[in-house]
Parts: structure tokens; sequence; C-alpha cells
């Protein structure tokens, strides 16, 4: 409920007002990720501030998991901090849903694997979700082919459950997942795991450029972007940027020192929001 108007506000409308929002203002929107619960989940709470504080205009929460064959060696790490604590979706939820009484506007999605949905039940995930303010889902091993149980009850529930399209999806298959797509669609940066640098970004510029001319909805990018500097330029070509590894490798740094840590992502922020605010759709 958005307490400043009295009014309800579903999940999916939440991610069409921001990038309707940011559209207006002529720019891209900010996604930075963390993985929940690292190194605590008071800590992923203060980030989930500061990282709003220094211009997210939406926030992607990790699920921690085991085996997550999709990360690099930086969000594997904080998956095994994170896991080395209780790690319950029911306190994750519960945090989310007190966060919600005061950001009632920011998008919020959750990305990670399907086990933790499954171990939760899939129908009692979904509802806990939205009820406690989650706006979307990324299930990085989830096919298309296996997708419809998920995507029936992410729409049930005003979820989106947005689709992943890699460098190398043939152009058959990408019809099909941006026919299926709700919110956004995630493009991946590179081929591989999260965390390594871009190599070639001109045949990136060119791969998004041919899908954004496809997409209906806003193009989102993210993995192995680190810098001010990758930011500005993969903002040329997107609706969003998401950092993850630069953002997860500062906790990492610091994880005895909160102070120094809130004041390094604070940095952070302030260095990719920059970058970000002088480009324009």
């Amino acid at each position: 409920m958005d307490s400043t108007k009295g009014t309800r506000v579903t999940p999916m409308q939440r991610i069409k007002t921001m990038f309707h929002r940011l559209k207006q203002e002529g720019r891209p929107a900010l996604i930075p990720f963390i993985t929940a619960f690292d190194p605590s989940l008071h800590t992923t709470r203060t980030l989930m501030d500061v990282l709003c504080g220094g211009g997210a205009d939406m926030l992607e929460l990790g699920m921690p998991f085991s085996d997550p064959t999709a990360d690099g060696p930086i969000i594997e790490r904080a998956h095994h901090r994170a896991l080395s604590s209780p790690t319950t979706m029911a306190s994750l939820f519960q945090m989310i849903g007190q966060w919600r009484t005061q950001n009632t506007t920011t998008p919020l999605i959750l990305m990670g694997y399907a086990n933790p949905v499954l171990a939760c039940g899939m129908e009692s995930f979904f509802a806990q979700a939205a009820q406690h303010g989650v706006d979307g889902l990324i299930l990085v091993d989830v096919p298309l082919e296996e997708s419809p149980p998920f995507a029936a009850l992410a729409r049930t529930h005003h979820m989106a459950l947005i689709r992943l399209i890699a460098p190398n999806t043939e152009p058959e298959r990408l019809e099909r997942l941006l026919n299926d797509a709700d919110g956004f669609v995630y493009h991946v940066a590179r081929t591989g795991v999260t965390g390594t640098q871009l190599h070639d970004k001109d045949a990136l510029t060119t791969r998004l450029r041919w899908v954004k001319q496809r997409c209906s909805l806003p193009l989102v990018v993210g993995f192995g972007i680190k810098t001010g500097h990758d930011v500005a330029h993969i903002a040329r070509y997107a609706d969003g940027v998401v950092v993850g590894s630069a953002l997860v490798d500062i906790i990492a740094q610091n994880v005895d020192d909160d102070g120094m840590m809130k004041k390094r992502i604070q940095d952070k922020m302030y260095e990719l929001s920059h970058a970000l605010s002088a480009q324009t759709l």
C-alpha cells in the first residue's frame, strides 16, 4: 500500500512506473545487485538504503544458494558467506516487508536459482514474495521450456518473471523469449559467468542495437559491468544497467568494518550514478 497516496501499488506497476519516469527524464536505470545475507541480513537491510540513497532506481537481491553455477568467484564467495549463518526465505521476506513500509516506490527483484523457490513451495514463495513487496524474479537455471508453472504463478501475483537473453541466443529463440517476457528483458553482456570483464564492446553494442529493435519491453544489461566507464558505454544502448560484482567485492573487502563498507559503497554508487547521469536514451 502506498502510504502517501492511500492507493495499492502492485509489483508490476512499480516496474512500469519506474521505467516510464526514467524515460521522461531521458536516462537509463541504475540497478545494483548484492547477495542477501552477505554477510548478514542486517547488513543487507542497511545497504539497501545506502544503495537507494546513492541513486539506485531498482534493486536486485541474490538469493543465497550453495551451487551458484552462473556466478563467478566474487559472487560465489558471497553466497558462501551468506550461507555461513542461518538463512531462510521467511526471514528475507520479513525484512523486505519491513523495508517496504519505508520505501514504496523502488522496484525490488530477487535473482537466483530454482532450488530456494522449490524448497519454499512454489505457490507459497510467490504469494509471500508479492505480499512482502517483491516485484520480480530472475531464475537463471530455469529455461523457457520449464518456466510455464513459474510464469503462471508470477502473473497470478502480478510479479514479473524476468527473461534472460544471452549474446548467443538464436533469433528464433529470442523471439519466443520476448513474446513471453514481462517487466523487462535482461540481456547478459557476455558469455560465461558473472564478474568477468567485458571484452568485445563493439560486438555487444551491435547485439544490443539488434535486440532493442525487436524488444517492446525495457532492455536491461548486466554481467561484467563494473566501472563508470562501462556503465556510460552500455547505457547508450539499454534502458537499465546492472552492477553486481563490483559492489559485492567491496562488501567482501570490508566484511569486518561496516563503516568503511558503507562509505566505499556510497563512493562506488556516486561513480556509477554520475557516469549514468551524463547519458540520455
